[in-house]
């Protein structure tokens, strides 16, 4: 899980995130949570570090 640096760190246990989320939601219809799945080469084409750094843009 991505959360800028500026974000309380114990958001990035999903419990305590979704906790809040469902605490601070204002309608009973609200998107609650977005799951993005990414496909990234493998580590013969692209390393950690790259894969982190797409990612992040």
């Amino acid at each position: 899980m991505l959360i800028p640096d500026y974000v309380n760190q114990d958001f990035k246990n999903i419990q305590t995130l979704m906790n809040e989320v469902e605490r601070t939601a204002k309608k009973d219809n609200s998107q609650l949570l977005k799951d993005i799945v990414i496909a990234l080469p493998d580590e013969k084409e692209l390393n950690l570090e790259h894969k982190i750094e797409l990612i992040i843009k």
